[in-house]
């Protein structure tokens, strides 16, 4: 059985601007998960961790990175003005490996090691992530699918639905674990179709909502991002169903060799019956000549 081994970082750096989520919220966020394990990592950091998982052709190891600010560094990507997907980021998916996307619309706005923002177009999601850009403004409460519920995600008022993945866009899947009627207010983007690696790894997008205070990052929010990040308790469910399957399948293995062998056992018992009808056919034979 393949080993999946997750390495969780969080991205923070106040030297790059936030747009939803305040810098007090951005602290908060890579504080609380720094001390639940998480590595916290700069811009440059994580340009580096995203070069090296692209560089390593097998994955024994997935990288999780939490964005604690939406806004883009804008070395992660190939153009700041219009960037593409052969952006360092998406490249990054490609490779099986994970971000967490809190806040507003996925890559919207760039950010720069002088504190400057850039605001892009919705188009943006399109044309790095794959993604749907018609992305409305509305303010609801979300509903969970049952992954949502499995991943213990609390309820908040969605305000940035996705419709889902991009006309004509092939390579990517799209995994809704938080709905209203307007679209997916979180959900999981796959993009890594290699033979070993997590069915669940990609862009995973969760609470999108203005974070402008602490205290609106409830303990249950953050224990959702935990869960998604290591795929609690998905993972353990995945990994009972994948032994499960192997126990029914050493069952049918074993009913087969059972089978089998009772066979080939009422096979000579058949013959051995058959002589034994012949040897009585011969006494019955033998007592009318006689």
């Amino acid at each position: 059985m393949n080993t999946h081994t997750i390495r969780p970082y969080v991205y923070y750096d106040e030297r790059y601007p936030s747009h939803w989520i305040k810098p007090d919220v951005a602290r908060h966020i890579a504080k609380t998960l720094e001390n639940m394990g998480f590595k916290v990592v700069n811009a440059d950091e994580v340009k580096k961790l995203m070069e090296r998982a692209i560089a390593t052709a097998q994955i024994s190891e997935e990288i999780v990175i939490v964005f604690s600010q939406d806004v883009v560094p804008e070395i992660l990507v190939d153009n700041p003005s219009s960037p593409t997907a052969n952006s360092l980021i998406r490249r990054f998916l490609n490779n099986g490996h994970s971000i967490v996307w809190i806040g507003d619309i996925p890559l919207l706005h760039i950010g720069f090691s002088n504190g400057e923002k850039r605001t892009l177009t919705n188009a943006v999601t399109q044309q790095v992530l794959g993604l749907n850009p018609d992305v409305p403004h509305v303010s609801v409460p979300v509903r969970h699918t049952h992954l949502g519920h499995m991943f213990q995600l609390p309820i908040w008022i969605g305000t940035r639905p996705h419709k889902g993945r991009a006309p004509n866009v092939t390579g990517v899947s799209f995994i809704p674990l938080s709905l209203s009627r307007q679209g997916a207010h979180a959900f999981i983007a796959t993009y890594y179709r290699g033979p070993v690696g997590n069915a669940f790894s990609g862009f995973i997008r969760l609470y999108d909502t203005v974070l402008d205070k602490p205290e609106k990052l409830s303990e249950d929010m953050i224990r959702g991002i935990v869960n998604v990040v290591f795929r609690n308790p998905v993972l353990h469910v995945w990994t009972a169903i994948q032994e499960l399957q192997k126990r029914v399948q050493s069952m049918e293995e074993d009913l087969r060799t059972s089978f089998n062998t009772l066979k080939s056992e009422l096979d000579n018992l058949s013959k051995i019956l058959e002589k034994i009808l012949k040897l009585i056919e011969k006494e019955k034979e033998a007592k009318s000549n006689s």
